[in-house]
């Protein structure tokens, strides 16, 4: 029933709410391993849980491989935004290299479908 109403929703949005919980995830991750309090912990784990919730449903839609490379994307999008912004982690210049170079190989991937 719920895979039914999800697959409803736009291919984009499955993927925006899904690396949106990732993204919770990610934040209670990183706090968890800075204070280490279980509760931290769970939550982080239940929020990488309902990920695949929104994940799934878009494959009744495209292909495996357009929306593993559009995940990603957001995955990587996320993770950089989330550990900057509010974690205040940097990236070398060698490392942002890899981030460019990782992000362009996904488009052209994407591309040459």
């Amino acid at each position: 029933m719920i895979t039914i109403l999800l697959s409803k929703l736009p291919t984009i949005a499955l993927l925006l709410i899904g690396a949106i919980c990732v993204a919770v995830g990610d934040y209670f991750a990183k706090s968890w391993s800075v204070e280490q309090r279980d509760i931290l912990y769970y939550i982080a784990f239940a929020s990488y849980a309902l990920s695949p919730l929104f994940y799934l449903p878009t494959l009744l839609k495209e292909s495996l491989i357009v929306t593993t490379i559009i995940w990603s994307i957001l995955i990587i999008l996320v993770s950089i935004t989330l550990g900057a912004i509010v974690f205040h982690e940097t990236l070398s210049p060698l490392k942002w290299s890899g981030v460019i170079l990782g992000l362009v190989a996904l488009v052209i991937l994407s591309l040459a479908e």
